[in-house]
């Protein structure tokens, strides 16, 4: 008989200590419910908007991922654009205030920021490729197309930083 033991190193959260895997299903979600409350209690504060941000994210994705999410013709929200818009708060700074987080009825998952009336940035997501548009009073106006990479575009980069800045 051979026996084949896998395990992983224990976590701990205050007097909680996790040893790996069970095999039962029971188990196993246990195990991801502490591997969430592992990653979160292993967080810097200053990342917990992200990880919230995140979470309304896919709450949104899982309210309009069907076609008619709206009650009307609304075009579902596929999954690369939520990878997409995952993928883009991952990469902003820390210095940002949060967006509010809007599925829209062409299937685009948006961020958008309004510090006031004259001052908004909305980023829509299509997998990789992100369209955006940005009000700031009468006389500056921006829209753009571009491809997220390792780094958020320079044209959305400075916006965020100019306008958008929690400091």
């Amino acid at each position: 008989m051979t026996v084949c033991i896998a395990s992983r190193p224990s976590k701990r959260i205050g007097s909680v200590r996790s040893y790996g895997t069970g095999f039962s299903g029971e188990s196993q979600a246990l195990d991801k419910k502490f591997e969430a409350l592992w990653e979160h209690e292993s967080e810097t504060i200053s990342l917990g908007w992200k990880r919230a941000l995140k979470d309304r994210l896919w709450d949104t994705f899982d309210r309009c991922s069907a076609e008619g999410w709206d009650g009307a013709d609304a075009e579902s929200i596929s999954l690369e654009a939520c990878q997409g818009a995952e993928k883009f708060i991952d990469l902003l700074p820390d210095e940002i205030i949060a967006p509010e987080v809007i599925a829209e009825a062409d299937g685009q998952i948006a961020l958008d920021w309004q510090k006031s009336r004259d001052c908004i940035l909305s980023i829509g997501f299509e997998g990789a490729n992100i369209n955006f548009a940005g009000y700031f009073g009468e006389t500056r106006r921006v829209r753009g197309k571009e491809v997220i990479d390792d780094e958020i575009p320079e044209a959305i980069s400075s916006i965020l930083k100019a306008h958008f800045s929690a400091a």
